[in-house]
């Protein structure tokens, strides 16, 4: 008598985390980091921990709210990732920008690569997003994370920034 038994195997798991980037192996953030704005004098401590950073800049301070629970994680640790050599105002921009186009990062980190340029022209209209955009995809390529790999950082590269046509822009003002 032959009884054939069915096992059911664990579906393989990719190493760097499940389809959301939110479920990426991502490296590990800085806890956290110092940032001194020569116009006031005054240091900002930022944590990774924290949802809310006040950070001085340009003589200001401005408050970063990230979004709850595990986005926010993720949103701190991409900030503190790429910005680690970043004096407060760039700093607070890239923070801004990349808070309010979240959605949009989430698509393109999402996007396959060989879509990424349609992708790309789709959400983004703006230097200052494609700045943001490009910086969290060269990680994720360096990392590892996802579906993205080493082998995707010249198409990361030359990715348009949209520097030219803004520039085509005020000239035509």
């Amino acid at each position: 008598m032959n009884h054939a038994i069915e096992i059911a195997l664990p579906q393989p798991q990719s190493e760097h985390g499940g389809k959301s980037p939110l479920d990426w192996k991502w490296p590990a953030a800085p806890a956290l980091m110092t940032l001194f704005d020569k116009y006031s004098g005054r240091e900002s401590v930022v944590r990774l921990a924290d949802r809310h950073w006040e950070v001085f800049a340009a003589g200001s301070t401005v408050r970063l709210e990230f979004a709850e629970g595990q986005v926010g994680e993720l949103q701190r640790a991409l900030v503190l990732l790429t910005r680690r050599a970043s004096s407060p105002a760039p700093f607070r921009t890239f923070a801004n920008v990349l808070i309010a186009k979240w959605p949009a990062i989430l698509e393109l980190l999402a996007t396959p690569a060989e879509k990424l340029r349609e992708t790309w022209t789709t959400v983004l209209s703006h230097p200052l997003e494609t700045n943001v955009a490009k910086a969290v995809l060269k990680l994720a390529c360096k990392a590892g994370a996802g579906h993205w790999r080493a082998v995707h950082m010249p198409l990361v590269k030359s990715l348009d920034t949209f520097v030219k046509e803004g520039l085509r822009q005020n000239k035509r003002r």
